[in-house]
């Protein structure tokens, strides 16, 4: 499943301020760098370094699904091979179990458990 990318809610809202105060003047200058330009380049600057995060996030999200391939052609490959060493000396073997399979003899019987006497 891939993550939700993020949408800055203050990025929203700098975007509408933005566009208000603009409405009122489109290059408004309140002196000491608080002007439309100003305003124009953090806003991007910050539109930037969101889409940059989710771009990042996709790569992981991609990076993270051939993580989830490899792993499953690992467990494939393993299975495999102890499948071969049981049919090839037996399940019973010393070389299945030093490969990593439990031996039949060595396995626990199922518990059997009472059912429960109805009442009439």
């Amino acid at each position: 499943m891939a993550a939700k990318k993020y949408n800055s809610p203050k990025l929203k809202w700098a975007k509408e301020r933005q566009s208000k105060l603009k409405s009122i003047s489109a290059e408004y200058d309140f002196g000491k760098n608080y002007n439309a330009l100003q305003g124009d380049t953090k806003i991007n600057t910050l539109q930037t370094k969101q889409d940059k995060y989710n771009d990042l996030k996709s790569e992981l999200d991609a990076l993270r699904l051939e993580i989830t391939e490899s792993e499953n052609e690992v467990i494939e490959f393993y299975v495999g091979a102890l499948t071969r060493i049981e049919s090839e000396h037996g399940r019973n073997s010393r070389e299945y179990e030093i490969a990593g399979g439990i031996p039949k003899s060595k396995r626990k019987p199922p518990k059997r458990t009472a059912r429960p006497v109805k009442k009439e």
